[in-house]
């Protein structure tokens, strides 16, 4: 870690948190898992730029980087490689891995030759079943539905994966947190009011709770994307140092 990183606490690992895959109110079942680019941080990111963080954002002051589901807010690693030959199947999620092993092994494979440019985070990402997944399953047969559930493998979460918060997007990953801009108005001035102190460094919820509660209000706010659910960030491994970007 640098001199610097090391004085003003720019780091972006916060205080461990340990996964039970049983969140308050239901449980967290992963989806998929991918490798999440950390190379930018909310100041120098080039697509955080012209104003789009103070219009997307519930907040820019504290954040360092947000994460999310939505790969349009946290780009994939693999983003940076012009034609990478992918399996021919990854998973039911466009741009999500079913299968941990496979992924990794892949990373294994692309490191020997230096395509998967660093340093990345390998994450997971969940869904909490009790909060709207059930109906949306039952009323979406699985050729038609957005979000898949059961297919991931491993099929749990791993105590030893590092919870890095919630994020509360539609069926399709778009996030209601970080991608559904905000107006700016008297409409949306009482939903930043009430939210944008419960979001952590990584523009991410810590509590169930509040993610439920900002789920319910996005299905209101943003009736055309709705319903909205509660996805679990989960952070595997960390691949290169990237202590300068860590709050």
């Amino acid at each position: 870690m640098s001199e610097q990183a090391q004085s003003d606490g720019r780091h972006l690992r916060q205080s461990p948190g340990k996964a039970t895959g049983e969140a308050a109110g239901g449980r967290e079942t992963p989806i998929g898992f991918d490798a999440r680019e950390m190379t930018w941080t909310l100041a120098d990111d080039p697509g955080w730029r012209d104003g789009r963080a103070a219009c997307a954002l519930l907040r820019t002051d504290g954040v360092i980087k947000p994460l999310s589901v939505d790969a349009a807010v946290w780009g994939s690693a693999f983003d940076a490689i012009p034609g990478a030959a992918f399996p021919a199947w990854i998973g039911g999620h466009i741009d999500l891995w079913d299968d941990l092993a496979e992924l990794t092994g892949y990373l294994a494979s692309a490191a020997a030759t230096g395509r998967v440019p660093r340093p990345y985070w390998v994450v997971a990402f969940t869904v909490v079943e009790e909060l709207g997944v059930r109906e949306y399953l039952d009323a979406h047969p699985p050729e038609t539905a957005l979000l898949h559930v059961g297919e991931a493998r491993p099929p749990a979460v791993d105590p030893a994966w590092e919870f890095l918060g919630y994020d509360v997007a539609d069926a399709g990953r778009l996030s209601g947190l970080s991608n559904c801009l905000y107006a700016g108005d008297e409409e949306d001035a009482p939903l930043v009011a009430a939210f944008r102190d419960r979001v952590n460094a990584y523009h991410l919820f810590a509590a169930l709770g509040d993610a439920d509660a900002f789920r319910l209000a996005s299905d209101r706010r943003v009736p055309e994307h709705a319903p909205f659910f509660v996805f679990g960030l989960f952070r595997i491994a960390e691949v290169a140092e990237v202590a300068e970007l860590r709050p």
